[in-house]
């Protein structure tokens, strides 16, 4: 039996030669494979990407508010308000008021809001499925792995940003409340 041979090191680019090896190119083709995978998926039972994650988030987190939401989904407050009506008007979620806070609302899952993303939870891990089983099992850890780097840097970066937006002395046109 003739060893396995050892992985050859990856050359980092001083320039970009191919679109084909560049990263950002790869990864960006990968996302587009994912959406298309997920979107037939959440597809066939009625939600979007936005949507489950949404719901799948309040399940984690129930009475959290709009705004936490927001920063944890990455969203803006105000899409994060459409969702929440789309979401209540079909039955998925309720709004309480949020004690001390005379326009903030705790959101929840209804039973109807549950029973949707069980059906989602189970979409979400077919379309998980399809792709992992793109790569040979003993590479799989890896890719994940190198992933969550991946989504662990953009949330750095987005407290960073978010850190120096407080820093800010004010936001330009905005005039302060007093």
């Amino acid at each position: 039996m003739t060893p396995p041979e050892p992985p050859r090191s990856v050359r980092l680019p001083s320039e970009l030669g191919k679109l084909d090896r560049s990263m950002a190119h790869l990864l960006h083709r990968a996302q587009q494979l994912a959406t298309e995978v997920f979107r037939e998926e959440m597809g066939r039972i009625g939600l979007t990407r936005p949507q489950f994650s949404f719901l799948l988030t309040i399940s984690r987190q129930p009475g959290l508010g709009q705004k936490e939401l927001a920063a944890q989904m990455g969203a803006d407050t105000s899409t994060i308000a459409e969702i929440a009506s789309r979401m209540e008007a079909c039955g998925y979620i309720t709004r309480e008021p949020r004690p001390g806070s005379p326009r903030g609302v705790c959101l929840h899952l209804s039973p109807a809001g549950k029973r949707r993303l069980k059906r989602a939870r189970r979409a979400a891990a077919s379309t998980d499925r399809f792709l992992l089983h793109l790569f040979p099992a003993k590479d799989r850890r890896a890719i994940l792995t190198g992933l969550m780097r991946l989504s662990e840097e953009i949330e750095r970066r987005e407290k960073e940003r978010r850190t120096q937006e407080k820093s800010k002395p004010g936001k330009p046109g905005v005039a302060k409340r007093r």
